[in-house]
């Protein structure tokens, strides 16, 4: 009966194991544009993806991003899609959104973990929001990549964590106040020059 029953019990198991990879689809890149945009070769022919819920945010970091998503990608022995169910299907510019795998391992977490990218644009409970959001306050934490920028803010995820650079902002502000007490002082003394030469001027007028 035990023997049985353990036999059953694996059964069940593989069957879990089995459906769980069968919502994967084995994919070939065809080229890698950046870091959330990609062509891909799929049974059903070529199509441009997006990694879902990511922002890598404009910045001098954008090549470093970009060249490490694409080195990545282009090195992988093996390169899957999946699909969220409660994520629509395609974005405004037709791209088919996707958590992307690669050797396994789900892209997206790379790139949060790195300070790489945050997570964004999140319409519904996603299935792996909650877990990008820990790896973002681990990196928020850590000061990496995106979260050195001075402007930059967490769009999606509210982990409480103060972002060790916000200083910047404070500091950008004192710099543009200090050039408009400037500018006032240069405006006051040429105006004060002005009127100097024009007492001057109407001087030797008179005197003639």
């Amino acid at each position: 009966m035990k023997k049985t029953l353990l036999i059953i019990l694996t059964f069940l198991m593989c069957t879990s194991f089995v459906k769980a990879d069968e919502t994967r689809e084995a994919v070939s890149l065809v080229s890698c544009d950046s870091a959330v945009s990609m062509w891909v070769k799929t049974s059903t022919g070529i199509k441009r993806i997006r990694l879902l819920m990511m922002d890598t945010s404009d910045g001098i970091l954008n090549k470093e991003i970009n060249d490490y998503a694409c080195s990545v990608v282009k090195n992988a022995k093996s390169l899957e899609i999946e699909k969220d169910e409660l994520s629509e299907e395609k974005n405004k510019y037709n791209e088919y959104l996707v958590y992307l795998y690669v050797d396994g391992t789900l892209l997206q977490e790379s790139l949060i973990s790195k300070g790489y990218a945050q997570v964004n644009y999140v319409y519904n409970d996603y299935k792996w929001s909650n877990k990008l959001c820990e790896l973002q306050a681990g990196a928020i934490n850590k000061n990496l990549g995106i979260w050195t920028y001075a402007d930059i803010k967490e769009e999606y995820c509210q982990s409480g964590i103060e972002i060790k650079n916000e200083t910047k902002k404070e500091e950008k502000s004192e710099e543009k106040s200090y050039d408009y007490e400037y500018l006032k002082k240069m405006v006051l003394i040429n105006s004060i020059i002005v009127v100097f030469l024009l007492v001057v001027m109407k001087r030797k007028k008179d005197e003639k």
